[in-house]
């Protein structure tokens, strides 16, 4: 901390002890990684050497944790002798959130896992649905650039680059950059380092624009979270999901490119998981994604197994609605950088406004780089007053 730093308010004793051992049990449960079916790439040759007629069979990683000792940790939690009630709200919330999240494990490949994933995320109801429904309709389709694609080697440069540039500002930024060939997605950002696909192959346009999604949103708001006296901003408090990806779309539309594909691919999620919630099977929702939504087999492919993993899960509509309601946010002409101090949900946001007035919470030590571009900042001035269905870029030809 510099000298210009606000001193930080320490948690009282049982409000740390709480927080201390949510956070332990946070990081051990890390429950997508074990709702993520192993070895994408065999899973996609195996549908497609069966003709895309039948679900491909999911494996899953072994959690390195046992469930009924984490579930008991939680509950012996003296949640209810914490010393505030703005903190005694928030961790309470967190226990049934992490108790959720075992289920979830618990559950994988079984008929309850989407019961407690819609519990968790909620599902596509009929007004996300029909904007989902209508950026699919208006927003034309662009495959992007054939030319120019990127693999992991250049990713991973440029994301260690990145990380580089914000160590600069705070020596004490420790994120890394791992590569893995399991993850569903090109990038992913677990316990506060970026991971990325061996197979990850993206246009070169589109790298900076989701180095600004993982590292610019996830990472920093981990980082700037761990400087907090309630350390569970750092791993997350109760639902932070949907601001998260909130502002991770919407980092990619103010870094200039937040493309047509990347857009309607983000509300696909949302029709794919309305049918999966209607009770369509694999292969119906891989069908509608290849001839109604207009994707190729593999991205119809890697939406589909987003949606059914675990058994259904239902976690895919918080990026749309999130960037739904963040705009919302921002129209009222609410302020974004204290959106960074860590990760929460905007409901939650008076909780946080009381921890900052007595001393609690640290205004973000570091911001998105992409807030010190004039025309970023201009994108942020007028993203509030654009509708929805035109929050995107069309890419040069």
């Amino acid at each position: 901390m510099t000298s210009s730093e606000p001193e930080l308010e320490p948690l009282p004793e049982v409000t740390a002890h709480v927080d201390r051992c949510l956070v332990e049990i946070s990081r051990q449960v890390d429950w997508l990684r074990y709702v993520t079916p192993l070895r994408p790439e065999e899973l996609w040759s195996e549908f497609r050497g069966g003709r895309f007629r039948r679900m491909p069979d999911f494996d899953y990683p072994e959690p390195p944790l046992d469930i009924e000792v984490a579930r008991k940790a939680l509950l012996d939690l003296p949640v209810r002798e914490i010393e505030s009630p703005v903190y005694e709200a928030l961790l309470a919330e967190k226990r049934r959130e992490l108790d959720r999240q075992l289920e979830l494990i618990e559950l994988r490949g079984t008929d309850g896992f989407l019961q407690v994933s819609a519990d968790l995320f909620g599902v596509a109801d009929a007004e996300l649905h029909a904007a989902a429904l209508r950026i699919l309709d208006v927003v034309e389709r662009d495959e992007g650039t054939e030319n120019g694609l990127i693999g992991v080697e250049h990713v991973s440069e440029a994301a260690r680059a990145q990380l580089a540039s914000y160590r600069k500002q705070c020596p004490d930024f420790s994120a890394a950059v791992i590569r893995t060939d399991n993850i569903l997605s090109g990038l992913m950002v677990s316990d506060g380092n970026l991971l990325v696909s061996e197979d990850i192959c993206i246009p070169r346009e589109r790298l900076d624009a989701l180095l600004h999604h993982e590292i610019g949103t996830h990472i920093l708001t981990c980082y700037n979270g761990g400087q907090q006296a309630l350390k569970q901003l750092s791993c997350g408090l109760a639902h932070y999901d949907e601001l998260q990806e909130g502002l991770g779309v919407l980092s990619e539309y103010l870094a200039g490119n937040l493309s047509a594909l990347r857009f309607r691919t983000l509300a696909a999620r949302v029709v794919a998981v309305r049918m999966l919630t209607d009770g369509a099977a694999f292969t119906d929702v891989f069908e509608s994604m290849c001839d109604e939504c207009q994707f190729g087999k593999r991205a119809a492919f890697t939406i589909t197994v987003r949606v059914f993993r675990g058994g259904g899960l239902t976690k895919d509509i918080v990026y749309l609605r999130g960037l739904r309601d963040l705009l919302a946010y921002l129209s009222e002409g609410n302020p974004f950088e204290p959106l960074f101090v860590g990760k929460f949900s905007l409901s939650q946001l008076p909780a946080m406004r009381e921890l900052g007035k007595t001393g609690q919470l640290l205004p973000p030590r570091l911001l998105p780089s992409y807030l010190h571009n004039a025309a970023a900042q201009q994108r942020l001035s007028s993203c509030a007053r654009t509708p929805l269905d035109q929050l995107y870029q069309r890419l040069a030809a």
